[in-house]
């Protein structure tokens, strides 16, 4: 068991805090200088709404994020941001949280100790490694460190002698009279994981030798990501609406208002009406503003997600088409007289690579699809091509294949749904039109490309 003493306050951090402190200390100098008996702590204020508005568009930008992406079987999930929920299952080997003694197969903690009135921070860390989330479809590998946990963490009070010995003598506790508290997040074997997070290569096929259905990716802290991941389902993992709008509109109030008072009151005392009314009408021209650009962000990340959706469908389909060369090759041998079919296929394989936009590429997908279901009744008819090796191969690789676009099919069809509503509702419908956003269009299949029975020898 790895332990790590608090961290100190990082450098970006100080100089943030210290330059709080100059702004508080010229604004009061500046106002007595001006002649304005002002209490220094009134300064505070200002900086509680900025620190209360920050806050709640940190929470608007992660309730917005989560809403938006969308959740995927584990078996079709792409490179970048994704979202998937499933059973958390042991990887390697189970690990024991450090206080409460629990079997667990990850677990980040931290210990307080009470002196007086204060409570101060002891030690920090974490146990345990990566664990599989599996759902009906795979598995896929995990690595919790770095994760915002939403779910409610364990807090209790420990004394030194309901410690363990390796435990005490890590942390170099030797007071039994003295109070801690410990905190710790724990994920158990079966229960209900929701992740948001990046998903990226994970390993060298040589090092999964005997993983059978388990994704090549992992997910994983990615720098400028949100890794989100909480105990339960995904609604856990959303911050309120009631306190992220009570943040917003506390912060603003708090804000505006004391500086106001404070910074331009005292100067037009005979105009303070009017001075007031100006505030207001350019508190509603700001908040039109911010409400229009936080519109287009939404937007442009939904527009964003229509494309990466698209572009993960485009890999698969690309993989398919290059298997159709070898597939009529092969079905030519056996059944000459379906050119036509033949002839039909291959042309439609050109079309779609040639396509210059989702529109012509699904239009030539439509024709395709409807061609290669053609093959694969063909082939029923001819028993000597279904036991043709080469034939089973390509027609495994094609259904295996043909199940990823399928739920990648699901995915940006529900991604294009999202994408389309908000451009129709309010207040988005405002913005969508003068901003130049357009519908997207969906991804239509007829029916699934089901390969042919195999031959039993």
């Amino acid at each position: 068991m790895t332990m790590q003493r608090p961290q100190k306050m990082k450098r970006g951090e100080l100089i943030l805090s210290a330059i709080a402190l100059a702004v508080i200390g010229v604004l009061w100098l500046w106002t007595a200088s001006a002649g304005f008996d002002v209490d220094p702590r009134v300064f505070v204020v200002p900086f509680l709404g900025g620190a209360l508005y920050v806050a709640g568009l940190s929470a608007f930008r992660r309730r917005r994020l989560l809403e938006n992406l969308q959740r995927m079987p584990i078996r079709s999930v792409p490179r970048g941001l994704v979202e998937i929920q499933g059973t958390a299952e042991l990887f390697q080997a189970s690990a024991q949280a450090p206080f409460s003694g629990t079997e667990c197969l990850w677990c980040s903690y931290k210990l307080w100790m009470f002196a007086g009135k204060n409570k101060q921070e002891v030690v920090s860390g974490e146990v345990g490694g990566p664990f599989y989330l599996s759902d009906a479809t795979g598995s896929i590998l995990v690595n919790p460190t770095g994760a915002d946990f939403a779910s409610r963490p364990v807090i209790k009070d420990i004394f030194p002698n309901q410690m363990s010995a390796e435990v005490k003598r890590t942390i170099g506790i030797a007071e039994t009279g003295v109070l801690y508290s410990y905190e710790e997040q724990i994920v158990h074997a079966g229960d209900t994981i929701y992740v948001a997070g990046y998903a990226t290569d994970r390993i060298e096929p040589a090092q999964m030798q005997g993983e059978t259905g388990v994704s090549r990716t992992l997910i994983q802290k990615h720098p400028n990501t949100e890794f989100v991941i909480t105990i339960g389902i995904e609604e856990t993992a959303l911050p309120s609406r009631i306190g992220m709008y009570a943040s917003l509109t506390i912060g603003s109030f708090l804000i505006l208002s004391s500086t106001t008072i404070l910074f331009i009151l005292p100067f037009f005392r005979p105009m303070a009406w009017p001075i007031l009314i100006s505030v207001f009408v350019a508190l509603v021209l700001i908040a039109v503003v911010v409400s229009a650009i936080i519109v287009y962000n939404g937007l442009v990340f939904l527009r964003n997600g229509v494309s990466k959706a698209w572009g993960d469908i485009d890999v698969l389909l690309k993989q398919r088409y290059d298997e159709v060369p070898n597939l009529v090759e092969t079905v030519k041998g056996y059944a000459a007289h379906e050119k036509d079919t033949m002839q039909s296929v291959t042309d439609a394989r050109t079309s779609y690579l040639n396509a210059q936009d989702i529109h012509g590429k699904l239009q030539a997908e439509t024709t395709l699809a409807g061609g290669l279901r053609h093959v694969f009744a063909i082939a029923e008819a001819y028993p000597e091509l279904k036991a043709n090796q080469n034939f089973l191969k390509l027609q495994e690789r094609l259904s295996s294949i043909e199940h990823e676009i399928a739920d990648r099919r699901e995915q940006y069809n529900a991604v294009v749904q999202q994408y389309n509503t908000r451009l129709e509702v309010f207040p988005d419908v405002l913005f969508a039109r003068p901003l130049h956003f357009v519908k997207a269009e969906f991804f239509r299949s007829n029916a699934p490309i089901e390969p042919v029975k195999l031959m039993m020898h």
